[in-house]
């Protein structure tokens, strides 16, 4: 009998459910093949990423690209195995070594790129009914660092010499930059310029700091001794930048001090007029009394000025000694001119020059903030026993020294006065805070400028607002030790938002150095993938 047209049907559909069956089954598999390999490639990804962080963190071993390389990449196998572990998820075993490989390259302006590969082989199952057993997965991650070209200016003045806990701060420091200076990679550029009244190029900006240790070496070797010259080792600093030549990499500045500015660097016109002023031992008759005024005699009728630096003695005392002329740079020559028959330093300076001019020998204005301020005013203590002079008007002080920094009369009126010490330091400091703006001015290097001021170090002056202006702060933190908890912060007049603005810590204790010097090493070590 001839089967009916609906057992046929039926037979049909048979067919087509069984074959469509199967090629369900096969797509579920593949499905499911698909999700397993899509999870072991993201997980892949990221440890392929993490790679390429952890070798970016370990540029800073080795002491050239080479040598920097070859540890990152030890790192960045590290950094992979720890993310991707052996076995993850029926992946087919892996020799680190030859999964990974990492490349390094410097690009023209100093940015290191650092590119981390890693294959391995990924289990399937249903594709194997397609005579597939594995499949090859690969993933690159990436990571850069932009080039760093940094110099570290660190005070070596004599107030660096008090003791804390068994060490001097100078010593402390010294243990603290040296840490800092480790932080950061052969491919960066580094330099050192320490300073006192004379600021010294300790190591020329390089990318071959950390060959044999140099720059470290240098560090551990400085001693703290004399005055303050800021300006002249900020000066020294700036034109070490600018002569690596790299404007697109970060370009910084890394300067601490445990106070404040006290060597002013001028063309000091010759005094030809005689006007009143503090007299000197050994000065001429009636003039020999350090601490009082007299009407000055002239030594010289000749016109004409030399240059140096005059510093002031410690604690900015009122009527207090000077000291110079002393050269700003190793490279310069012992100051020459003098007139005949004058006297050539210290408090003998007082009969033989005029006054601070209005211009530093770098250009700068001495001019500014601290025109009418003086220093050794307002004694502030602490419970923890440490005291210091934190300054003030000269209007809320009349009675201190002359009552102004400058000449209220004579053949020099409205000139700064360099026969009063506090006198020097204004000028000093204003001095130092316009040769930093001059810095952050230049548009071509965009340099930044950190810094860290250690407070409570002797009895010299401190001052909440020197380094928050030189770092371009928008607010003047309150100060430690001087200013109660909860003082509101200050702003700052001088702040400029077209310029970097930096970083600044004030420690109030020598033990908090390192962690200080880190928290700028992290700012300056910043990887992007």
């Amino acid at each position: 009998m001839t089967p009916s047209l609906g057992n046929r049907e039926h037979g049909i559909a048979l067919i087509l459910t069984s074959l469509a069956t199967v090629f369900l089954s096969l797509f579920a598999g593949l499905a499911v093949d698909a999700t397993l390999l899509m999870v072991i490639k993201g997980r892949l990804s990221a440890a392929v990423d993490a790679a390429a962080l952890g070798a970016g963190r370990s540029l800073n071993l080795g002491s050239t690209p080479a040598e920097a390389n070859s540890y990152a990449a030890a790192a960045g196998q590290s950094f992979f195995q720890a993310n991707f572990p052996q076995g993850y998820l029926g992946v087919a075993p892996f020799n680190p070594a030859s999964a990974v490989s990492s490349t390094f390259s410097q690009g023209s302006n100093g940015t290191v790129n650092i590119s981390v590969t890693a294959s391995v082989s990924a289990p399937v199952y249903f594709m194997r009914l397609a005579n597939f057993s594995n499949v090859n997965l690969t993933s690159t991650g990436t990571a850069s660092r932009r080039g760093l070209v940094m110099m570290m200016v660190l005070d070596i003045s004599g107030s660096m010499n008090n003791y804390y806990n068994g060490s001097t701060a100078c010593q402390t420091m010294v243990q603290a930059a040296a840490g800092f200076a480790n932080n950061f990679s052969a491919y960066d550029q580094l330099g050192l310029v320490a300073f006192e009244a004379i600021a010294h190029l300790k190591y020329p900006i390089s990318p071959n700091w950390k060959v044999g240790n140099a720059l470290v070496n240098e560090i551990n070797a400085l001693t703290c001794t004399s005055s303050t010259n800021t300006t002249a080792a900020l000066n020294l600093a700036y034109n070490q930048i600018k002569s690596a030549n790299l404007p697109l990499a970060l370009n910084a500045i890394v300067l601490f001090t445990d106070g404040m500015p006290n060597s002013i660097s001028a063309a000091y016109p010759f005094r030809n007029q005689t006007d009143r002023r503090y007299g000197f031992s050994g000065g001429p008759s009636g003039c020999t009394n350090n601490g009082a005024l007299c009407n000055m005699p002239v030594c010289t009728t000749a016109s004409g000025a030399v240059t140096g630096a005059i510093s002031q003695w410690p604690n900015f005392l009122g009527t207090g000694h000077t000291s110079g002329l002393s050269k700003d740079f190793d490279t310069d020559t012992t100051p020459t001119g003098f007139p005949s028959g004058c006297p050539t330093s210290n408090d003998g300076l007082r009969q033989t020059l005029a006054y601070i001019p209005d211009s530093d020998r770098f250009g700068n204005s001495t001019h500014g903030f601290n025109d009418t301020w003086v220093y050794p005013v307002n004694w502030q203590c602490n419970p923890a026993g440490t005291c210091a002079y934190t300054g003030g008007l000269f209007a809320n002080y009349p009675t201190v020294g002359t009552g102004s920094n400058f000449f209220q009369s004579g053949p020099y009126t409205g000139k700064w006065r360099f026969d009063q010490p506090t006198s020097i330091g204004a000028a000093s400091m204003n001095s130092a805070i316009n040769q930093a703006n001059a810095v952050r001015s230049d548009t071509n290097y965009n340099i930044v400028i950190h810094s860290i001021f250690l407070l409570g170090n002797g009895t010299d002056p401190v001052q909440k607002y020197f380094l928050p202006f030189v770092s371009n702060l928008q607010q003047v933190p309150p100060l430690p030790l001087y200013e109660p908890t909860g003082t509101a912060p200050v702003v700052n007049p001088y702040y400029n938002s077209t310029q970097q603005q930096g970083l600044f810590f004030a420690a109030s204790d020598k033990s908090q150095l390192a962690g200080l010097f880190a928290q700028i090493a992290s700012s300056l070590l910043r990887l992007s993938h």
